[in-house]
């Protein structure tokens, strides 16, 4: 471990030290391809990007994000051949723990009589479908996260190979 004075964070499983220091005034990131040798042939121009069609509305999404840890509630003995994550079972339990909360509060405060869905609760599944990001001990993360994760990856990719000009592949 480094000492808190260093300026480095411990590697914490990156395998690397992440410096703290600022980098140097003067530096600039490069952005796009780094320019070429005067000797090289010139790149052919890159193609002109699509029109982008008409954005929709920003569509809002309500989301949770959970850790959960090596512990026997969450990682019970004699199911390690299960095909279904633990991260997947603590997400589908979301919902509904969502609700169960709300429930009680809409009978006290709303007076709504048991089994009843309240205007807490209908406000709740007036949002949509909740996001349940989890991520578990062993770094396995739940389906929606891993949905998120790859969207995420792609478009970046999808940048860059429009910075560049080059296709995907």
């Amino acid at each position: 471990m480094e000492n808190p004075g260093s300026g480095c964070i411990p590697d914490l499983r990156l395998g690397f030290q992440v410096s703290l220091r600022d980098r140097r005034p003067d530096y600039i990131p490069r952005r796009g391809r780094p320019p070429g040798n005067p000797g090289d042939q010139a790149d052919p121009p890159a193609p002109r990007p699509a029109q982008r069609l008409a954005q929709g509305p920003t569509t809002r999404y309500l989301a949770e994000l959970k850790c959960i840890n090596a512990g026997p509630s969450r990682y019970p003995r004699g199911e390690a051949n299960s095909r279904d994550k633990q991260v997947d079972r603590r997400a589908r339990a979301l919902p509904a723990e969502y609700k169960g909360k709300l429930a009680p509060i809409d009978q006290q405060y709303y007076q709504t009589a048991p089994g009843v869905t309240g205007p807490l609760v209908q406000r709740l599944e007036s949002l949509g479908e909740l996001l349940c990001f989890v991520v578990g001990a062993f770094s396995e993360v739940s389906e929606d996260l891993e949905r998120v994760i790859r969207a995420m990856a792609e478009s970046r990719v999808l940048y860059l190979s429009r910075e560049s000009g080059r296709t995907l592949s």
